[in-house]
């Protein structure tokens, strides 16, 4: 049996480490056509030199959605606080709800809650339809489209002092791609 379970960690790690990620969750998911992942976005709030908070993509296996077109695998960019850091969430609604930076403070009351995990770090997605095609456009995981969206953050400092602050950024819905449009201290 201990043969048995090291020649499946062999064999397990020769795969990993021989593909690259898009080939790994390709051979992997299965999905018909390789869609590449739009590069990982590291964001430093205020510019102390520490990654508060990193926009990542990764393959995601999923359920079908009862009565959709949607397919079994999707992609999943989300945002992604490094430490304690945090991301200002309203339920009922995601993380994309911000419009004015006067909402963000320290405590909250809700709808209103400070996140660090679960699906509410999730800013886009992409999925395949029921024949494993990719579908051509991203969705923005908000109630309403908007030419740039905010994110409310409570994060800590290189020092370890709690600031307040945001980051408004624009997608592409074409490529999945975050672009930073600007950023603030409250």
């Amino acid at each position: 049996m201990k043969i048995y379970s090291i020649l499946f960690v062999f064999i397990t790690a020769t795969f990993f480490t021989s593909c690259s990620k898009n080939e790994t969750t390709q051979n992997v998911l299965g999905a018909s056509d390789l869609i590449a992942l739009p590069d990982d976005l590291e964001l430093d709030v205020n510019n102390d030199g520490l990654v508060d908070y990193t926009i990542e993509y990764n393959y995601t296996d999923i359920e079908p959605f009862p009565n959709t077109n949607i397919g079994n695998f999707g992609i999943f960019g989300m945002i992604n606080p490094n430490d304690q850091n945090q991301v200002l969430t309203k339920k009922q609604e995601g993380n994309l709800f911000l419009r004015d930076v006067n909402d963000i403070s320290e405590f909250v009351n809700e709808p209103l809650v400070w996140s660090k995990v679960g699906f509410s770090k999730v800013i886009l997605e992409l999925y395949t339809d029921q024949n494993g095609k990719w579908y051509s456009n991203w969705g923005v995981n908000s109630d309403k489209t908007y030419d740039s969206y905010f994110l409310g953050l409570k994060f800590y400092n290189s020092i370890g002092a709690m600031e307040l602050g945001w980051v408004e950024f624009e997608v592409n819905v074409r490529t999945g791609e975050v672009g930073i449009l600007d950023r603030g201290i409250i």
